[in-house]
């Protein structure tokens, strides 16, 4: 289990949370600001930095080395 806590969220639901919390293992527990914080859980300080649940990490790097591009083989 892993906290957020100071972070920006943008949440669909309510819009901007300022200062919001989110409890989240494999998939998110609770978002708010009174959000309650098991002990030993990870603490991730996200001050100044805004999140948005639901976004993945998509792009991708293409086959270009050396100024070519290596079709062979694909």
């Amino acid at each position: 289990m892993k906290v957020i806590i100071n972070a920006t969220i943008f949440c669909p639901v309510n819009g901007l949370v300022q200062g919001g919390t989110i409890l989240f293992d494999s998939k998110i527990k609770a978002v708010g600001k009174t959000v309650e914080i098991p002990k030993g859980v990870k603490t991730i300080d996200a001050k100044g930095k805004f999140v948005v649940p639901g976004f993945i990490d998509a792009h991708t790097h293409q086959g270009l080395f050396d100024g070519s591009i290596g079709w062979a083989g694909a």
